[in-house]
């Protein structure tokens, strides 16, 4: 799968988040998440967004992607916000494998994760995050991957 290294400034997050383990059901949890942010209307509840895309944040790894981590379903802010109901987060500046695809979103996102999965990155195991281009029709998503990668 092809991929750019792109450098990124960092970005301030708000969503909602949840611990995940890709060994127990992370497949389940990530889309009852998913569920819930467009269910509950998350997305229009979040103000002062700098963007219209949604971000999908692997962050606080464990250790590699076998273990913990945490999962946020959020909008890029422009500041960080104190005594809200959601979670807020900054995925920090640096260099990351930029993959791109577009599509089934259910499809494409699953198949962009198992060649990463099976890649020889020198993955940083800190921020890396799916952002999705128009989702208002599911199966002609744009979405790209961002794997943090050591510098």
């Amino acid at each position: 799968m092809n991929y750019e290294i792109v450098t990124i400034e960092k970005r301030v997050v708000i969503g909602i988040t949840k611990k995940i383990n890709n060994i127990e059901k992370a497949v389940k949890d990530i889309s009852d998440m998913w569920v819930m942010f467009n269910t509950k209307d998350i997305y229009s509840k979040i103000s002062d967004k700098t963007q219209e895309n949604v971000l999908g944040i692997y962050y606080d790894y464990e250790g590699d992607y076998t273990k913990p981590y945490k999962f946020m379903i959020g909008k890029e802010i422009k500041k960080q916000i104190c005594g809200d109901k959601f979670t807020n987060t900054t995925i920090p500046a640096g260099k990351y494998a930029k993959f791109t695809a577009k599509g089934n979103v259910k499809k494409i996102v699953g198949e962009i994760w198992e060649a990463i999965w099976s890649m020889n990155l020198d993955r940083a195991y800190t921020y890396d995050f799916e952002e999705y281009h128009n989702m208002s029709d599911l199966n002609n998503t744009k979405v790209d991957i961002y794997i943090a990668l050591k510098p």
